[in-house]
């Protein structure tokens, strides 16, 4: 008798214990599903990256020995044919050591004039640091991420003294037709760049509009090279600098990407109903930056051009969905 009570208490435990499988680890397991609220607000795309200046740039230097007379100021726009400086007097009377280096990376590169008279218009600086002559427009294509850890060990030099030897550096014209940044990313950032797009670049004392010439994967690391033909105080000799790119910034529904998957061809999220069920909800991205993504509001205009329902502010969205494999909603 004791036996058969004993039975019936394990088969009725057992009977509890699917029970609770069956009923409570599902209500569990939807508890235990993270969700968010959809807010409405604004998603900027930003690269903080090392950069390099390319410029269409010559050195010019002293024709004799003689005192400097500067007749012209640093940043100025200068027609061909303009005389930059004057030298008199007797000078220095050996070569500055604080040039050697420049001179030997500008090789035969210099200019030199009696007159000290720029040969093409553009922009004088009284600053060099040598590599004008090796990274100019026609070389960015051999440009590489180790050339760019080199140059950031590079001093850029002022050109401020008195006196000079006939062969010291005493002005550069760097051509105001426009000028280039270089700078590399992870391969997995490539997506956020379109040739042809425009961006805002941030430097430490001034913003500039620019173009994204080219994106060019290499190896680990992506290369994108900027264009512009904007008006920057330093881009005449600054190197090297730490730089903040803006790529864009645009305004909408901002959704986690981990939130966003496919169902049957169309991107979208699920979305918790208020008997709390998992309901597709169609989306169109606007913009990304692989970490969260901007969506169109309440309505979108589909490939037929008929609105379709969408994502609005304050709708709650199962973070990380699971779509079983049949691509039926779970």
């Amino acid at each position: 008798m004791k036996k058969k009570k004993l039975l019936i208490t394990i088969y009725l435990s057992l009977v509890l214990i699917m029970a609770a499988i069956v009923y409570l680890v599902p209500s569990i397991a939807g508890m235990l599903e993270q969700t968010y609220i959809a807010e409405y607000g604004s998603l900027k795309t930003v690269d903080d990256v090392k950069a390099c200046i390319i410029r269409d740039e010559t050195v010019y230097v002293a024709p004799e020995n003689g005192e400097i007379n500067r007749l012209m100021k640093e940043g100025m726009l200068l027609k061909q044919g303009t005389k930059v400086a004057q030298l008199n007097g007797n000078g220095a009377e050996e070569a500055n050591d604080k040039y050697s280096q420049t001179l030997i990376m500008l090789g035969e590169s210099t200019e030199t004039n009696i007159g000290n008279i720029n040969k093409a218009a553009g922009v004088v600086t009284y600053h060099v640091d040598g590599y004008e002559k090796k990274w100019n427009p026609k070389t960015i294509g051999k440009f590489t991420e180790n050339e760019l850890e080199k140059i950031s060990n590079t001093k850029v030099l002022s050109i401020d003294e008195t006196n000079f030897h006939k062969g010291d550096p005493i002005f550069k014209i760097v051509n105001n037709g426009g000028w280039y940044i270089i700078y590399f990313i992870k391969n997995s950032k490539a997506n956020l760049y379109a040739e042809g797009e425009s961006v805002n670049v941030s430097f430490s004392d001034d913003n500039v509009e620019c173009v994204v010439e080219s994106i060019e994967k290499i190896d680990n690391h992506t290369k994108v090279v900027l264009s512009c033909n904007r008006y920057y105080a330093r881009y005449t000799h600054v190197r090297v600098e730490e730089i903040s790119v803006l790529i864009n910034e645009e305004q909408g529904v901002i959704l986690d990407n981990k939130s966003i998957f496919e169902l049957d061809g169309q991107t979208g999220v699920y979305l918790k109903n208020k008997l709390d069920e998992n309901v597709f909800k169609p989306i169109k991205i606007i913009t990304t930056d692989n970490k969260k993504s901007v969506v169109y509001s309440k309505y979108y205009n589909g490939e037929d051009g008929m609105p379709i329902e969408t994502i609005e502010p304050f709708d709650e969205v199962v973070k990380s969905p699971k779509v079983i494999e049949t691509g039926k909603e779970e």
